[in-house]
């Protein structure tokens, strides 16, 4: 009896030496994972969002312009996934940029809308002047225009992209010289300013700022 519990005792002991020991090290989240997480995060929960954003910033507009303080109101947009949603670029190409597959997809003038976003816009856009401060460089301007229409954003105050003397600007200094130049120089009240960068956000306004959810870059 004592030697079979003996054997017993030596079998189970190598048995657990055989089980695998793994050895690994605290790093960040796997990439697939991650990419994982985003792809469904977009086909889900992203929409949601901006709808709450949008319902928010529609009470709070309309309250304002109720209000009557203000004599000349505004409102900026930002365009990349601010106005128009770039989700399936970067879905289609691994989540990366490349200069190159951008050029092309901005140059086909087809990116959808933010449909929340654009209902906002075409309630507002007759009320208010509405002012549009993309990141775009310049030598995009005809097919932005062209895919902003298309996608019924029109009838804008003002409109700017990035000039050959922006280009050594961060995006954030980009962005605060212009909307800081539209406030100092049309006279106006920006009431609401969208985005979907801290970057788009680096101005002192009267009103509120609202930032869309990105999960796909940052622009600083």
């Amino acid at each position: 009896m004592k030697q079979y519990i003996l054997n017993l005792i030596i079998l189970v002991m190598i048995l657990t030496g055989c089980t695998a020991q793994i050895t690994t090290t605290n790093g960040p989240v796997n990439l697939q994972t991650n990419m994982d997480a985003v792809a469904a995060y977009y086909n889900g929960q992203y929409d949601k969002d901006v709808l709450k954003l949008s319902i928010e910033a529609d009470i709070f507009i309309a309250k304002t312009l109720k209000s009557r303080q203000y004599n000349k109101p505004a409102i900026v947009f930002d365009v990349d996934d601010t106005l128009l949603n770039n989700y399936s670029f970067y879905q289609r190409n691994g989540f990366q940029f490349r200069r190159s597959l951008w050029e092309q997809w901005v140059n086909m003038a087809n990116i959808p809308a933010i449909a929340p976003i654009q209902s906002l816009y075409a309630k507002y856009v007759d009320r208010v002047d509405i002012f549009i401060v993309t990141g775009r460089n310049v030598f995009q301007r005809s097919q932005t225009l062209r895919n902003l229409k298309g996608q019924g954003y029109d009838n804008w105050t003002g409109i700017f992209f990035k000039e050959e003397w922006d280009r050594k600007l961060t995006a954030k200094q980009y962005k605060t010289r212009i909307i800081n130049q539209i406030q100092n120089t049309s006279d106006v009240q920006i009431i609401a300013n969208f985005g979907d960068q801290e970057s788009d956000f680096g101005s002192d306004i009267i009103g509120r700022s609202f930032r869309l959810p990105n999960l796909l870059y940052v622009t600083e």
